[in-house]
């Protein structure tokens, strides 16, 4: 009697549904992009494979003529189950060489299967006279390669998941266990036809394991990384206010105020200016404490006038201030060009016996704009000197809010500060 293709349907039926659903299941989910993702439709494909195989097998049953095609597809089948329980392992498995080495139990038992007959006379199937299957001798060698790979399964499984709870991992201990006793009751002919719904079933439950656990350590990735931005922007908050106290200093004040009394008896016109300079240079310092927002360049050199105007009020310092900014339509963190400002003033040329020039320019540069404040003043040595708390803070500001860069050239008689912002899509922009 002829083996039909409708006669597989009722005969396979259930499995032909399980390979269908999980072909399903993994396009659906095509765009979860699980670790070796690869490996797993392999797997798919050779239980594809073993359905074709099961339904040639059922078909050259009863043909003595079909006895070549039957013994070969009986072999595949054995093949089968090890190289899925050895593909579920390379899930696991990273490192080529171990990928490698897990290769040779199931080539040693495709080779026993194979070539064995010819080489050893000792078979693991085989077919009578009569066309009645034969156990040979070798008949459980597949079998123990089964086992070999449950083992290192487990092994693999408990290593990749060790931090997740107990509980989940019974799920690959409840695999291995099924799949053991299912592979001994039809090895011991007390089931029949089992072991492909079992294997199917384990791809389905291994994958949605795989595909649970991954998302999982996908949204605890996630969750650090929304953590260590937050601590992040709270370093650069307790940054911001470190540079904040540091800016506004009380001797400054004090000196300030004093000026301004000094100058309402002498000249009222000085005195209001300076007013409004220092009025300027405290809003500027306190906007600078409620926004990490960029701001134009422009308005980060009215708050360097102001400074220096203060600075300068008296005209008794001698101090020559050069501006050569040729670019003011960028965008650059608050307080970070004027901390180099006040470094050159106090650090710079405030240890000369008079005078002093500061020369601030800013240009359009490859990538961005560079903004250099250059004195005369008596250098410092750049490598083995620490920065201060405003210039550190400025170097910090310019390379989390911008990607900016603080650089130093100093030596006696001449020191230059340089500040990289790169160019923003909105710089230009109306």
């Amino acid at each position: 009697m002829e083996f039909t293709f409708l006669e597989f349907l009722k005969y396979d039926y259930p499995s032909i549904l399980l390979v269908l659903g999980l072909i399903v299941l993994m396009l659906s989910n095509r765009k979860n992009k699980l670790p070796a993702v690869f490996t797993l439709w392999i797997m798919t494909i050779i239980m594809v494979l073993s359905l074709f195989v099961e339904f040639v097998c059922k078909w050259s049953e009863n043909d003595p003529s079909l006895a070549d095609i039957r013994y070969w597809t009986t072999i595949i089948k054995y093949l089968i189950p090890p190289t899925i329980l050895m593909m579920q392992i390379m899930v696991l498995v990273e490192n080529k060489v171990i990928r490698w080495l897990l290769v040779i139990p199931n080539l040693i038992s495709a080779l026993a299967v194979t070539v064995g007959p010819s080489v050893t006379g000792l078979t693991v199937l085989s077919f009578s006279k009569e066309y009645y299957f034969v156990e040979g001798p070798l008949r459980a060698f597949p079998f123990c390669v089964s086992l070999f790979y449950l083992f290192v399964l487990v092994i693999a499984s408990l290593r990749y998941f060790y931090d997740v709870t107990s509980g989940y991992n019974t799920i690959i201990m409840y695999l291995a266990v099924t799949t053991v006793i299912t592979c001994m009751l039809e090895y011991f002919g007390v089931v029949s036809g089992i072991v492909k719904y079992v294997q199917i079933i384990d791809i389905y439950l291994y994958y949605f394991f795989l595909n649970f656990v991954y998302q999982a350590r996908i949204r605890e990735e996630s969750l650090k990384k929304e953590l260590a931005l937050t601590q992040k922007e709270l370093e650069l908050s307790n940054t911001n206010l470190r540079l904040l106290q540091n800016q506004i200093s009380p001797h400054f004040i004090y000196n300030a105020l004093f000026i301004i009394k000094a100058l309402i008896w002498t000249d009222q016109k000085k005195a209001s200016d300076a007013v409004d300079d220092f009025s300027l240079y405290v809003r500027h310092n306190i906007d600078a404490m409620r926004s990490n927002e960029l701001i134009e360049f422009s308005k980060e050199l009215e708050h360097i006038k102001a400074f220096l105007n203060i600075e300068n009020v008296d005209d008794e310092t001698g101090l020559v201030v050069e501006y050569q900014t040729e670019e003011l339509d960028f965008r650059i963190p608050p307080l970070t060009v004027e901390p180099l400002v006040e470094n050159a003033v106090i650090h710079g040329i405030g240890t000369l016996e008079s005078g002093g020039v500061i020369t601030i320019s800013s240009r359009k540069t490859e990538g961005g704009y560079t903004v250099t404040v250059e004195d005369n003043g008596v250098g410092f040595d750049v490598e083995h000197t620490e920065l201060g708390v405003g210039l550190e803070s400025a170097k910090i500001r310019l390379e989390s809010q911008c990607g900016g860069k603080l650089t130093f050239d100093s030596r006696s008689g001449c020191t230059k500060a340089m500040v990289f912002v790169p160019e923003q899509e909105h710089d230009h922009n109306d």
